[in-house]
């Protein structure tokens, strides 16, 4: 038959005691609900023979099952208590899924779904056949047991995510064998013809291609009979390799390249910036001093003209956008399983625009936003590299943050249609740690509606006087100073499960005219943090919504906005 499959249909998984499949593709979330449901199972994921078109997507595959068990803290302790096993292998394109309980009874399934939740809590059809024999549970089980016995590689316990520099190369259950062993790996490959085959492996695409450029380097390659022999002195060669590259690129960084990574394990609540872990626990008077500088430079807006509390208010909405924008990425991703192609922009935007006037303020809040983030103000990207194919570059590059893009011009902005339009390479690549981009610019007016309706655009009237804009920086870089990133630190630890949640949500389909507010979420979660160190909350930081960003409210004081300096400017 053929249906809408949904995980929590009991009337298919209920009930029995030891599960074990088969599956080309994965999901860690998917395995991990499952795997409540039962007191045993054994998973065997991918297929390299039948669907690999080279060995980098090999590779690739396998860093993505080692990565995914690794970080699942759940899932983990399943392993150690001997209750759960994982595999890869390279014989079986199936999905088959065999269960059975003490008491005897059995179930096979047969079906189009892989394990994951793309395939069970979509709004895709799969085809699947229920067979409760006993002689169809043995003939499956057996051979199952064959192809884990004589095909899969086990990831255990003591698995890790593959580090940049190599050093734990030999995670990866295919490079084990040469490694330890000192034997060769022969992975057979498949023609062209067969890719399309190959689609949940070709996620990974820009790990295989990093694998690729090694063995380039390393001359690893396939003969003539379409098998690639991997040794142990080539793996050794490539571990140097990969920590030569990954120096070089910490080297980069510490220069103040436009490289920085803010990495999130939301499994197991840790994060990393620039390879360092942050201590997600800091001290009450830590955070206490650092919602203090955040209000005094809240306050500094005082000395603008116009509207003082539209501005105040404009500031919150600004870091409360940059506080949640790491978590933009792996929101955008499973939302993208919900709405059409390229939509996700549309509640989760990855682009923000601050126009106005000189001395307005605007770069200096997004400075300040990082300061209170990293602990540092993050290098700016020149508005001569906004063409297309240098930010496609920095989407790729630049790992978790909010990166500023300073003094833009109609000319620059003439190219964000192209770039904030399409961004499903980023979806398709499955990549879960982007950054986001903030546009400043004096002049920036011209902004159309393809464009609009998938980047904030907040106007910032207000300005400095001359006299006192020359006064101002100094004082800036002063209270700039006494910022750090313990309040960012305790904002993320908090905010870790508010996310979690609102990834489930989405993740099981949301609701009828749901929208998925991630900035309620961000607003009320700093609140909070507020009332919990005893500060009162500002007038005019308040719970801001996805309407206060990008409704239709926002845009009608965009085009007001628009007209009325048009109007000024006509009358001179």
């Amino acid at each position: 038959m053929s249906k809408n499959l949904s995980l929590f249909d009991d009337e298919l998984f209920a009930g029995f005691d030891e599960l074990r499949a088969v599956t080309f593709s994965a999901g860690v979330r998917q395995i991990e609900h499952v795997m409540k449901n039962f007191r045993r199972g054994e998973v065997i994921i991918g297929s390299h023979e039948q669907i690999s078109v080279d060995l980098a997507e090999v590779l690739a595959l396998q860093k993505f099952a080692v990565e995914f068990m690794s970080k699942n803290s759940y899932l983990q302790r399943r392993i150690a208590a001997r209750e759960f096993k994982l595999y890869v292998t390279d014989r079986v394109h199936a999905k088959i899924y065999l269960m059975c309980a003490d008491d005897g009874r059995c179930r096979v399934i047969l079906t189009s779904a892989n394990f994951s939740a793309n395939a069970w809590q979509s709004r895709q059809r799969e085809t699947f056949v229920v067979m409760d024999e006993p002689a169809a549970y043995e003939h499956y089980m057996s051979g199952f047991e064959e192809l884990k016995n004589f095909s899969a590689e086990e990831i255990d316990v003591t698995a890790r995510p593959l580090k940049d520099d190599g050093s734990n190369l030999e995670q990866l259950p295919a490079i084990k064998n040469a490694a330890y062993v000192k034997s060769a790996v022969v992975v057979h490959e498949l023609p062209p013809e067969s890719r399309e085959e190959a689609d949940y492996l070709l996620v990974q695409q820009a790990t295989a291609q990093k694998f690729r450029t090694l063995f380039k380097e390393v001359d690893v390659h396939s003969d003539t009979h379409g098998k690639t022999l991997l040794v142990a002195e080539k793996i050794i060669r490539m571990k140097k390799i990969m920590r030569r590259t990954h120096e070089d690129d910490v080297a980069r960084r510490k220069n103040n390249s436009i490289a920085p990574e803010l990495l999130l394990d939301c499994d197991n609540l840790r994060v990393t910036f620039n390879d360092e872990p942050w201590d997600l626990n800091p001290s009450a008077a830590e955070v206490r001093a650092d919602l203090q500088s955040l209000i005094e430079y809240v306050d500094g807006a005082e000395k603008f003209t116009g509207d003082v509390a539209n501005l105040k208010t404009l500031y919150w909405k600004i870091v409360l956008y940059m506080f949640v924008s790491p978590f933009f990425a792996r929101l955008r991703y499973f939302y993208s399983q919900l709405v059409p192609a390229n939509s996700t922009g549309k509640t989760f935007p990855m682009y923000m625009i601050l126009r106005g006037p000189k001395n307005g303020g605007k770069s200096s809040i997004v400075a300040t936003g990082q300061k209170l983030m990293f602990d540092r103000i993050l290098p700016t990207i020149s508005a001569k590299d906004t063409a297309p194919s240098k930010i496609e570059s920095f989407k790729l590059t630049v790992k978790g943050c909010p990166i500023l893009i300073d003094d833009v011009t109609n000319r620059n902005l003439q190219y964000l249609k192209d770039i904030v339009k399409d961004d499903s390479s980023l979806i398709s690549g499955k990549i879960l740690d982007h950054g986001t981009f903030i546009f400043t610019g004096n002049d920036a007016e011209q902004i159309r509606q393809e464009i609009s309706k998938r980047v904030v655009v907040f106007t910032v009237p207000n300005q400095l006087n001359e006299d006192v804009a020359a006064r101002h920086d100094a004082a800036l870089k002063k209270l700039q100073h006494k910022m750090h990133n313990a309040l960012y630190r305790a904002y993320v630890a908090k905010i870790f499960p508010e996310v979690a949640t609102l990834t489930e949500e989405i993740i099981c389909g949301g609701k009828d005219d749901w929208l998925p507010d991630i900035f309620r979420v961000a607003s009320e979660t700093l609140i909070k943090i507020f009332r919990e160190h005893e500060l009162a909350t500002p007038p005019e930081l308040k719970i801001f919504t996805w309407a206060d960003y990008l409704g239709e409210g926002v845009k009608s004081a965009q085009a007001v906005g628009t007209l009325e300096r048009l109007f000024k400017f006509s009358r001179r």
